[in-house]
């Protein structure tokens, strides 16, 4: 079920990925983003209730989930609040989520990386 779950978010953060910095000067594609960040959410929920049970990942794994959901969260506040240089930080943030469900993924998929790595790469987007 993890692996699924991470499957699901990870095609719903390249649905963000699409949406550019001028995008967000729409409401309807901040609203979209919005929207597509929320779904994110919930799957990221059921993610983490999924760990608590299973002994096969470490609390490396844990973290990382947690860290998604705190990015899913910021983001939404970001572009709800709509603040100085609300588009860039969005931006930020929406592009580099995409790595970090690739952790949970299936051993045989090959856009499989280790959560530590996955920490990395989230962490040069929103530098």
């Amino acid at each position: 079920m993890i692996n699924k779950l991470a499957e699901e978010i990870y095609e719903k953060s390249l649905m963000l990925k699409r949406i550019g910095t001028d995008d967000l000067l729409l409401k309807s594609k901040r609203i979209q983003a919005i929207d597509i960040l929320s779904d994110i959410k919930s799957l990221v929920s059921s993610l983490l209730l999924e760990l608590k049970d299973n002994t096969s990942f470490s609390d490396e794994y844990f973290r990382l989930a947690l860290l998604m959901y705190e990015s899913v969260f910021e983001s939404v506040v970001i572009l709800s609040k709509k603040e100085k240089d609300y588009k860039m930080t969005a931006i930020k943030y929406i592009h580099g989520f995409h790595n970090l469900p690739r952790a949970f993924m299936s051993a045989e998929n090959r856009l499989r990386i280790s959560a530590g790595d996955a920490m990395n790469y989230y962490s040069q987007y929103i530098k």
